[in-house]
Parts: C-alpha cells; sequence; structure tokens
C-alpha cells in the first residue's frame, strides 16, 4: 500500500512513530507523505501541516504550506536548495525541532520564506519562525565565513572602484556577487547625506582587493596606523530567512526563541524583519530564554528592519557575535530589562546607512529607538561588550540606566539598574555618530545579591530595603555594607575608539 494513496497509511505510520518514542527512536516521514495525508482536499497553501511528536520529516525540495507546527523534527536536505513558503513556522516544547543545515554541513541557496497570508501562531503571531516553550529549539547554519566584516587598509577616494582591504576576501569566503556595505568616515560637523554609507556588488577579488560595480562617492577613510579605518560588511549568505514586503503598518517577520525555547542562527540574511509597535516582534530575538548556552545569533547580516535588530530580553549566557547590521530602524543591537547577564555582545558591526537616519518612533522605547537611537543601547552593563563597531547613529552605544533606574518589563522592581557591575568592556569603537559615541549613562557599579541562578534579579526583599527610604534597613544596591565597607566594585572600559562623533565619553 502506497502513503503516497492512502491516507490509513499516514495514520499506521504516526501510530508507529508513537511507538517508536518508547525505544527513543523516531520515524522518518518524507514531506509529500505528510503533506497527502493532511491536506486531502486543499491546495497546499491553503494547508496548515503539524509535524506530529516523534516524527521526523525530511524536506527535500521547495514547499508550500499556509502554515507548520513541529512537535516532532523538520530537517532540511542540505544536498539541494530548499526553501518552505508558510505564513509561519514554530517549534513547539518540549520536542520540537527544525534544523535548516548544521555546522558540519550548512545550507546552500535555501531559507526559509515567511507570506503575509494572515496565519498567526497562537503565541508566536504572524510571519513568524522560531521555538516555543522548554525543549522546543531551532537550528539555521549557512555556509561559514571566516569574517563577516574587514576594515579598509588604503584610503578609498571618490571615483575609485576597487578596495583594499585588511585582508584577502576570498580567503575569508567572500564571492564575486556579494553585496557589500561600506561605512562613512566622516566627522563633526558633517549630517545627513554628507555622512552616508554606500552598497556594492563585487565583481571581482584578487586577494585583499576587491572590485565593484560602481564607483565611491564619499571618500573613506584607510589608515591602519591610527586605526581609522572604514568598515566593510558583507551582506550575502548562503541562506536567507525573508518574506512579503513590509505591509502598511510596518510589519514584516520575525525570529524568536521564546519562553524557554532555544534558538541558534549562524551565518544567515534575515531581511525586512520586524513589526513596528509590536512588542517582541524583530529580526533576532531571544525571549525570556533564561539561562541558555545554547542560544547563538552568529556571523549573520541583517537588513531592512522596521524595529531593532538583535534583542537579548530576559536571557543569559547567550552569544551574538560577528553580525552585521545595515539598515534598521530603532537600536541595532538591544539589550531590554536589565536583568540579563553573562551574554557575549561581541565583534558586531552596526552601521546605519545615512547619520542619524535610523531614528524610528512608535516602538515600544521611544527612549533607545528615536529620541536617543543608538546602535548598541543596554540597560544591563553586566554582559560582555567586545570589538564591536557602532556607525553613523545618533548614539553609537548608550547605557541608559537613568532612564529605567528600576528596570523594565517583567525585572521592573526587582533590579537597581544604576548599581548594576559591569561585565568586559574592551575594544569597542564607536565613530561618525550625529550624538554621543560611547555615553555611559550613570553607573556605580555595586555587589549586587543576584546571579544567573536568581534570573539576574534581587530578591524583593533587597529591593524593598533599597527603596523604602529608610537608613536601618540594608540593600545590596546600597554603596555600603552592613559593616560600613565600600560596597562598590572596579569597572574597566579599555581600548575603547573614538572617532568623529560629537561628543565622546561621558
Amino acid at each position: 500500500m502506497s502513503c503516497r494513496q492512502k491516507r490509513t497509511c499516514y495514520e499506521l505510520l504516526l501510530g508507529l512513530a508513537l511507538t517508536s518514542l518508547a525505544f527513543h527512536s523516531a520515524l522518518a516521514l518524507p514531506w509529500e507523505d505528510l503533506v497527502n495525508a493532511q491536506c486531502a482536499g486543499l491546495l497546499v497553501q491553503n494547508c496548515d501541516i503539524v509535524v506530529p511528536e516523534g516524527v521526523t520529516v525530511e524536506l527535500e525540495r521547495s514547499a508550500d504550506a499556509a502554515s507548520v507546527t513541529v512537535r516532532g523534527s523538520l530537517v532540511w536536505d542540505t544536498t539541494a536548495a530548499v526553501t518552505l513558503y508558510t505564513g509561519y513556522l514554530v517549534a513547539e516544547g518540549p520536542t520540537g525541532y527544525v534544523q535548516i543545515g548544521t555546522s558540519e554541513s550548512p545550507a546552500k541557496d535555501s531559507g526559509i520564506y515567511l507570506r503575509d497570508n494572515g496565519r498567526q501562531h497562537q503565541v508566536l503571531g504572524k510571519r513568524s519562525f522560531g521555538s516555543y516553550g522548554k525543549g522546543a529549539r531551532f537550528v539555521v547554519y549557512g555556509e561559514k565565513l571566516r569574517k563577516t566584516w574587514v576594515l579598509l587598509s588604503e584610503p578609498a577616494r571618490t571615483g575609485d572602484s576597487r578596495l583594499t582591504l585588511d585582508d584577502d576576501a576570498a580567503a575569508l569566503g567572500w564571492r564575486v556577487g556579494d553585496r557589500i556595505a561600506v561605512a562613512p568616515t566622516t566627522s563633526y560637523p558633517k549630517f545627513g547625506g554628507d555622512s552616508s554609507a554606500e552598497v556594492f556588488t563585487l565583481t571581482g577579488i584578487a586577494g585583499n582587493t576587491v572590485h565593484l560595480d560602481g564607483t565611491i562617492n564619499q571618500p573613506k577613510a584607510g589608515f591602519p596606523s591610527k586605526r581609522v579605518q572604514a568598515e566593510v560588511i558583507n551582506l550575502s549568505r548562503t541562506v536567507a530567512i525573508r518574506g512579503d514586503p513590509f505591509d502598511s503598518a510596518g510589519h514584516g517577520l520575525h525570529v524568536v526563541a521564546h519562553s524557554g525555547g532555544e534558538g541558534i542562527v549562524n551565518y544567515a540574511r534575515v531581511e525586512r524583519g520586524g513589526q513596528l509597535g509590536v512588542a517582541g516582534k524583530y529580526p533576532l530575538h531571544f525571549h525570556l530564554a533564561g539561562s541558555c548556552p545554547n542560544c547563538q545569533f552568529v556571523g549573520n547580516a541583517i537588513e531592512n528592519s522596521s524595529q531593532r535588530g538583535i534583542i537579548v530580553h530576559g536571557s543569559h549566557r547567550t552569544l551574538v557575535s560577528e553580525n552585521v547590521l545595515y539598515d534598521v530602524k530603532g537600536s541595532g543591537i538591544y539589550i531590554e530589562d536589565t536583568n540579563e547577564m553573562e551574554n557575549k555582545i561581541t565583534y558586531n558591526v552596526v552601521i546605519c546607512p545615512q547619520k542619524a537616519k535610523c531614528k524610528q518612533p512608535g516602538t515600544d522605547n521611544d527612549q533607545a529607538d528615536d529620541i536617543q537611537q543608538s546602535g548598541l543601547w543596554a540597560l544591563s552593563v553586566s554582559n560582555d561588550f567586545v570589538g564591536n563597531r557602532l556607525v553613523n547613529h545618533y548614539n553609537g552605544f548608550f547605557t541608559q540606566t537613568s532612564a529605567f533606574p528600576h528596570g523594565r518589563g517583567e525585572a521592573r522592581g526587582r533590579v537597581c539598574t544604576v548599581y548594576a557591575p559591569f561585565g568586559k568592556m574592551s575594544g569597542n569603537v564607536c565613530h561618525s555618530n550625529e550624538r554621543f559615541g560611547f555615553y555611559l549613562d550613570n553607573n556605580f557599579p555595586r555587589s549586587l545579591k543576584r546571579s544567573v541562578e536568581t534570573n539576574g534579579l534581587l530578591s524583593v526583599e533587597d529591593f524593598q530595603a533599597h527603596i523604602d527610604g529608610n537608613p536601618n534597613t540594608l540593600s545590596s544596591c546600597d554603596a555600603f555594607t552592613a559593616s560600613g565597607t565600600d560596597n562598590g566594585v572596579t569597572a574597566v572600559v579599555e581600548d575603547q575608539l573614538e572617532i568623529g562623533n560629537v561628543f565622546s565619553g561621558q
């Protein structure tokens, strides 16, 4: 009996799959068999697919569905070019798993296309890709680039059609046909269009020289001895997470590891992300993941976002590294509620195409996204910020603690933002920003009684002692301990480079 002909065959396979769980193994099922069983009489574009627990479905060619909910496993064939077109793709806990490539076998010319078709997941909403609940997980691996960005080693002058880089482009994995963006290196008092990034397609690569499909309009610095060098970011990847154009409200796709779900997106391109004015809908987002050392956003290219870029919210020990962000409205990288701890935010580049034109009103935090728009905006300084480069924004890197001294969201009333100790801050670069480059707002680090194990929160009693106004009650947020010793801790900012900002340091 053929599974392509009989619905009862699918039901038999599903029964066998559930039985197989007792033997800790899952049944492999071709995508077509699942569709034939679940979509009888429907066009696939109108069919809501569910991958049951205990079943592994193999996606060997591009496919359509109205929506896809994964409670078993959905795995892309990495030997083929495979794109899934759907309204949402969500792995649900405790066993949902989506795999698009692996580190050993990355996907090529593949990805997800999220349609604006009216389908909404009950928690993640419309045009969503992600994981929901403990045990749920998604992984996306494109081909690794040894570097996602480089610096100019020689100046680029108006009319030039080639660039000299500080590394061999081909050896980095860059290819002819890749799109790149070149940062401006203008200084005060140049504003607006006088400080613009430029986008090109590579037409040739010869060692550390790359040829462009156009000519440079504004001069770019390339002076290694002075460390004044324009960034060149690669915007192309072999895996893409993309979707229909923004609707009239500015809503595009979003990607999230939600409420204990885990997520890895490495070396992918994410475009047309964010849902303006809808909290929690961003291009890449760790949402209330708790301690999540398996959560990674590494080496991605994010372009054309209506609401922020990469968000770490109520999550700890995640890795956000080597990403390049371009044409992102609002804050590029955003550390949300103050309780986030021990995340590594390293070697990312965030470029606004035109100076201070990345402001975005209408979000749930006008300070971060509009009034004080920043390439990197962080309420929590208790994370490692190393080697990041923030270019052409209103502010470069802003820790706006005074705006939310008791935290935001679910951390509100359980943190003392201003007194949080620093993680490692080293080697960050802010240049060509309209206002501040690096801006520490009000930061007086102290030895707080909190940890990742307490979700970065103070005890209720500790926080109440901080705000009760009674000098006889003591809090770890206070300047002195019960014995009268100094409760302060040392904070170090090292190897910071500030170039061409109106203000630097605070």
